[in-house]
């Protein structure tokens, strides 16, 4: 809250650290701790004068393996969080993700573990109820309904991303970084693959009703379609503008 970001204090969180997640609304920072193979939920308070309180400790989930990544739905209380496999499952690509029902902080109550295709990217529509999940071997994007607190995939196939961005290059294709902006309904990721990185972006109909009683609309795998943008990555890299060097002025390639 003021003129500039400035330190605020510092808290000694006593594992190593994975992930993050924010409730924003309730205030609460959720915080994967993989070596120690739990979860810790924290209370924020907002500034008092000059002074931030100091996170409380409201509960701590113990899990059977490391967790990972988290994504919390502010809207449902409900905190996700995508684990390893226990030592005794031999699926390649393939991970565990915890649903927690956390209405109640301090008394986190499990609801059900699914397996999930392997990932490092995944985020969530809390307006449509939707997780978007991006499989790390198999470089597609899965939709699952996670509206009525379980994980049910949704209808139709897969996004085939490797299809929609099929240039090829000596390094490897990765989506990563999945963020969704459910009041535009977009997708965005980073495609890491050297020269041919840009942003992958998709859109839907976001679910905002048009009307008080209307049913917004759920996007399903058919409802995404692939947004273009002016970075393409066909043209020659000796070609392109290089963003490296967008602190300088750019000609247009075409007129000089």
């Amino acid at each position: 809250d003021l003129d500039a970001p400035a330190e605020a204090g510092t808290v000694e969180l006593g594992e190593y650290t994975h992930d993050i997640a924010l409730d924003p609304y309730a205030g609460r920072l959720f915080v994967a701790q993989d070596v120690a193979k739990q979860v810790s939920i924290y209370q924020l308070s907002p500034p008092t004068g000059d002074a931030v309180p100091e996170p409380g400790l409201l509960a701590v989930i113990d899990m059977t393996t490391a967790p990972r990544f988290l994504r919390v739905d502010p809207l449902r209380h409900r905190l996700f969080v995508v684990a390893d496999l226990p030592p005794d499952e031999d699926m390649l690509g393939w991970m565990k993700l915890h649903i927690f029902d956390v209405a109640e902080p301090s008394a986190p109550m499990a609801l059900g573990v699914h397996d999930v295709p392997a990932t490092v990217s995944l985020d969530l529509d809390p307006l449509a109820g939707v997780l978007f999940l991006v499989g790390l071997t198999v470089d597609r994007l899965y939709l699952f309904d996670v509206a009525a607190g379980g994980l049910d995939p949704i209808p139709g196939d897969p996004i085939d991303l490797r299809a929609l961005y099929p240039q090829e290059n000596n390094t490897g294709f990765q989506a990563r970084n999945l963020t969704v902006d459910p009041w535009r309904g977009r997708v965005l990721a980073a495609r890491s693959q050297g020269a041919l990185s840009e942003v992958i972006a998709l859109q839907y109909a976001p679910a905002i009703p048009a009307a008080p009683g209307d049913c917004p609309p759920r996007p399903d795998h058919d409802a995404l379609a692939m947004v273009p943008d002016g970075f393409d990555v066909d043209v020659p890299v000796e070609d392109r503008p290089n963003l490296l060097d967008a602190y300088a002025a750019l000609p247009d390639l075409l007129t000089g």
